[in-house]
């Protein structure tokens, strides 16, 4: 008997290049969610440090302005940061999305893939039964 093919494997392995480019995509977006986050969390914790340090007895009024002024820029700073944030995450979705749809696409033909393979398994083994039967029946008796 032929050796199993599938007649749509090309387009399989050109659905699971697809579906792996998609997954490196969400990878990548979600790595960038990540690296915000953790810059916001970098952020806030240097606006606290510098909340607290802004009326130590040992500040001049020049050093507690310029701590005021560092504060606000921190705040701008965590303003951009959380609209990148945003993006980011709409970014995440839109990537999660693609690669969902492309794992579909691809799953399709794997079970359709599995299903040839079943019948083709189940005629091989039809096949094989009828040979084997054919070769039992024509030998001699007592043999």
């Amino acid at each position: 008997m032929k050796r199993f093919r599938f007649n749509l494997q090309k387009i399989l392995d050109l659905r699971a290049g697809r579906e792996q480019d998609a997954k490196i995509e969400l990878g990548r977006a979600v790595g960038r969610l990540a690296e915000l986050t953790g810059r916001l969390k970098a952020l806030a914790e240097d606006r606290s440090r510098a909340a607290a340090g802004r009326f130590a007895r040992s500040n001049s009024a020049e050093d507690m302005r310029a701590y005021e002024l560092y504060i606000t820029r921190l705040d701008s700073q965590k303003e951009e940061l959380l609209e990148e944030a945003a993006a980011a995450e709409l970014a995440v979705n839109e990537k999660r999305e693609a690669y969902l749809a492309a794992s579909r696409d691809r799953k399709i033909l794997d079970k359709l893939r599995e299903k040839r393979f079943g019948e083709y398994r189940k005629l091989a083994l039809r096949e094989e039964v009828k040979l084997t039967d054919d070769a039992a029946s024509s030998r001699p008796a007592g043999l």
